[in-house]
């Protein structure tokens, strides 16, 4: 990978412009109050479902406040770079987020370490794999939140609701927060290898840091791909494989979920890697031994077809 920047140009290229950006989506089904404010609303109207979907790419679903112009949707937590450390690679003079191999893009103390022995793990680089350990060549770091999100807030920017369709307030103790109450850790890695030295892999861990439980939601990507002349792009879906290939004749990028979950307890293989209910919060299992055992147990609980 050649470049990895922000502003008007390409964020990503392989020698050939290939990434425009990438906008992560997050939409929940949440209770809307109505009847609590019913002096606002009018007598006798019902509570609500809403469905708050935060993202921030460009003007793509970008939501500004009609009262003070403030951004509604993801925002990076400060504390998590340097704001001083600025991209003088390609002369835009705008901060960078931190990255493993530059400790003058670290902040002086990663604030989401500060429980740790060495607390805050000052002049240590805040690894995926644990304190000081970068995961492949290259890794990047940056956390957001949806706090921003003032859509279904109330008597904040103004007074009463902000939307005619209902309130919902993730946490009742501080009003001030709104959106689903979410917060997102970002990691991209980069390898050198030679399987992996042509792809970026990015790591997305979204926690409810509301007061409420947030049941039912849906998370997405926008991919804006950069492939030079638009007017002979394509794109083609291989469901076998859960990939999607985007082209423009000369210029390819491919696009794959590696993991991701479904309904755990459907009995279907939803996306088709040969594994039937997987989860990520499964034990340890039970412990089997012997490379006879271990074959009969995946020939009868995995398709080994697709999991190969």
């Amino acid at each position: 990978m050649t470049h990895m920047y922000m502003g008007e140009r390409p964020w990503g290229s392989w020698y050939y412009d290939h990434i425009s950006g990438i906008g992560f989506i997050f939409a929940a089904r949440v209770p809307g109050e109505r009847e609590k404010w019913s002096h606002y609303y009018g007598a006798g109207v019902a509570d609500t479902l809403l469905n708050p979907v935060i993202i921030s790419y460009r003007d793509l679903g970008k939501r500004i406040s009609p009262y003070s112009g403030d951004l509604w949707g993801w925002k990076p937590l400060p504390g998590f770079h340097n704001p001083d450390r600025v991209d003088q690679e390609v002369d835009l003079n705008r901060p960078i987020p931190a990255i493993s191999n530059d400790q003058t893009s670290w902040p002086t103390f990663w604030p989401d370490k500060l429980d740790q022995t060495d607390a805050g793990w000052s002049d240590a680089w805040n690894g995926y794999r644990g304190k000081g350990l970068a995961n492949g060549a290259l890794e990047s770091f940056y956390v957001m939140d949806d706090h921003s999100d003032l859509e279904y807030a109330f008597g904040i920017e103004t007074d009463g609701p902000h939307s005619d369709k209902g309130v919902y307030i993730p946490s009742p103790s501080d009003s001030t927060i709104g959106g689903l109450g979410l917060q997102t850790e970002v990691r991209t890695f980069q390898f050198i290898d030679v399987i992996g030295n042509d792809i970026l892999f990015t790591h997305y861990r979204t926690t409810n840091v509301s007061e409420k439980d947030v049941a039912e939601v849906w998370i997405s990507q926008i991919y804006d791909m950069g492939l030079g002349n638009t007017e002979d792009n394509r794109q083609e879906f291989d469901k076998d494989k859960n990939l999607i290939i985007v082209s423009d004749g000369e210029v390819q990028a491919g696009i794959i979920l590696l993991e991701h979950s479904f309904n755990e307890e459907n009995g279907i293989d939803d996306d088709n890697d040969g594994i039937i209910d997987e989860s990520k919060f499964n034990g340890p299992g039970e412990l089997i031994e012997g490379k006879t055992a271990i074959d009969a147990y995946l020939n009868e609980h995995y398709n080994m077809t697709r999991f190969n």
